[in-house]
């Protein structure tokens, strides 16, 4: 679907924040931010209670299959495909069927980063402790001119191949005991732009898994946005967002938008304002995982 470049791509402030994470080393800028940006408080919202499986941390340990291909896609500029990965973490031991995934999606403005990112496994590992199988993926990069010149079709790539990861993961149902009807997708940053381009852009892409289904049941975006808003129409995924109030990366505009939209059209959103927080501001982890798994628990209809 070609999709005209949408106002927050306009804005210089972007452009300029994307060029300074590549100058500065975007893995080391984020590590820094999250270690530095301490001072934060949430929406008012009540925080989540409950005990039990998805409510609580009850295994010990977390199984992790690395180095899974899924698919394949070009770079943009490049010749041949390249394979696309991803790392599934399942609770050790665990002899249930039918379990709940989640793919999460790493940041890095479309330019870096990668499944590996140590806030995103530890995402992925607390969920999974919780009774939940996660998948953290990989998906095409490009280069920061690309990215400046070409935002949509750089977008447009992300969610074609992780749509494509969703799929695939569909397809492993049997292998991995995934219950195909509760499915979720989550992203930080880039990740969660293009989470969000899952959940409500058209298209599949040919990245891989053909047939399949690439739906899911709820999409989170932490400190990310949507291309366009109008995406999202009524009976679509819940969405969860969280967001910092003094993002200079993506504006704190960029989820109260989504909030707005997803309130006019009927479907289900929770907004967690972080006060002061800037960009990837990960602290403090366990209230994130809170109010996600009590996001997914709902929309997911588990127990």
């Amino acid at each position: 679907m070609n999709l005209p470049v949408r106002p927050i791509f306009r804005d210089a402030g972007w452009h300029a924040a994307l060029r300074r994470r590549v100058v500065a080393a975007a893995a080391l800028a984020l590590a820094a931010a999250c270690a530095s940006d301490a001072t934060s408080g949430p929406s008012a919202l009540p925080t989540p209670t409950g005990s039990g499986r998805y409510a609580s941390e009850l295994f010990a340990g977390v199984t992790t299959t690395a180095n899974l291909a899924y698919g394949s896609s070009t770079p943009s500029g490049a010749g041949a495909p390249a394979t696309l990965r991803l790392d599934l973490f399942e609770p050790a031991g665990d002899t249930a069927s039918n379990r709940p995934l989640v793919v999460l999606v790493h940041g890095g403005g479309f330019i870096s980063g990668n499944r590996n990112d140590a806030n995103l496994v530890e995402l992925a590992r607390r969920l999974a402790r919780r009774g939940f199988v996660t998948a953290s993926i990989s998906y095409r990069l490009r280069s920061e001119i690309q990215a400046i010149s070409d935002p949509v079709g750089t977008i447009r790539d992300a969610v074609d191949d992780a749509k494509a990861a969703v799929r695939w993961l569909r397809s492993q149902a049997a292998t991995y005991r995934l219950d195909v009807t509760r499915f979720a997708i989550g992203g930080a940053s880039a990740g969660g732009f293009t989470a969000m381009g899952v959940a409500y852009l058209e298209g599949e892409g040919n990245s891989g898994t053909p047939g399949e289904s690439s739906a899911v049941r709820a999409v989170a975006s932490f400190w990310g946005g949507m291309l366009d808003v109008n995406e999202l129409e009524a009976g679509e995924a819940p969405v969860f967002l969280v967001h910092g109030t003094a993002d200079a990366v993506v504006p704190y505009s960029a989820s109260t938008s989504v909030q707005a939209r997803a309130q006019a059209v009927g479907v289900p959103v929770e907004l967690r304002t972080m006060t002061g927080a800037g960009h990837t501001h990960w602290l403090p982890m366990g209230e994130y995982v809170d109010w996600f798994s009590a996001f997914l628990r709902l929309h997911l209809a588990l127990p």
